[in-house]
């Protein structure tokens, strides 16, 4: 493998444990399950190394994909609000 090559696959492995260190991370400040809520969307590999890509196009990806992981989860979305609201009734 070239220098090149070695730089797609890098960029993706640092993002990934990125994201992987801050879910731990949060769960552990939450305490776990009860508080944290986090909804993963499957990123298309096309896109998935585009960390600083701005464009139209990219950002409509963004968008779409955020509306349809909201699609998928709802029933976990609505059942994590409702945990919420009834663990704050006596605040």
């Amino acid at each position: 493998w070239g220098a090149m090559e070695w730089r797609d696959t890098g960029s993706n492995l640092v993002t990934t444990s990125l994201s992987d260190a801050s879910n731990y991370q949060l769960e552990a400040v939450y305490n776990s399950n009860p508080n944290y809520l986090r909804i993963n969307p499957f990123i298309d590999k096309s896109h998935s190394t585009s960390l600083d890509n701005s464009k139209d196009e990219y950002l409509k990806y963004l968008y779409q994909l955020g509306r349809q992981a909201i699609v998928y989860n709802q029933v976990a979305l609505n059942n994590f609000a409702a945990q919420l609201v009834e663990s704050h009734k006596g605040d």
